[in-house]
């Protein structure tokens, strides 16, 4: 049952991210650059350090449903790539699991984060974003607002998605989802 749970998370925070796909391009496609404009940094690491958290950020796309990939780590966390890239207008994402087969992982500590702490992205170029945490807001797994997440914004936002709520034992899944909002402080 362990491995199920992993694998119950992982599907939870794709099936999350499977509404993407129907938001449209224009509302999670970072817009295009310029030729003669240098890539932006991308993202590396998260710090948070109110929950103790200190972690490699990898790329993730969609999967063949056009959902999030999930991260395939319990110590990692996973950034939608084909999304907005923190530090830019509109609602990046990064997502990270709960727990991992028998032990806590990565944003198990999310769920105490409150209003003005700071989360911390580390780019490519050695720069660090600053984001401080709006709020913290857990939904039922079939009312997760998912343009609220993943859709365009006028701001710089940094989201943070992780199961939440109960582990469901006869659907292998949890019942909620629990998202961190948070707006570019600093950078």
């Amino acid at each position: 049952m362990p491995l199920l749970r992993r694998l119950a998370c992982a599907s939870a925070v794709a099936l999350l991210a499977a509404t993407v796909a129907g938001l449209g391009a224009g509302h999670h496609a970072r817009p295009a650059r310029a030729q003669d404009e240098p890539p932006a940094p991308l993202p590396v690491e998260l710090q948070i350090p109110a929950a103790h958290i200190d972690a490699p950020i990898w790329q993730v796309g969609e999967d063949d449903s056009g959902g999030m990939e999930s991260p395939w780590s319990d110590t990692a966390v996973g950034w939608f790539a084909p999304g907005f890239l923190p530090g830019q207008p509109g609602n990046a994402v990064i997502a990270g699991h709960v727990d991992w087969v028998d032990h806590a992982a990565v944003f198990y500590f999310l769920k105490n984060l409150s209003p003005g702490d700071l989360v911390n992205v580390a780019m490519d170029d050695g720069s660090v974003l600053t984001f401080a945490v709006d709020e913290v807001d857990q939904y039922d797994d079939g009312d997760t607002p998912m343009d609220q997440i993943f859709g365009d914004s006028d701001q710089p936002h940094l989201n943070l998605i992780t199961c939440g709520g109960v582990f469901d034992h006869s659907t292998h899944n949890y019942d909620h989802r629990l998202v961190v909002y948070t707006t570019l402080v600093q950078n």
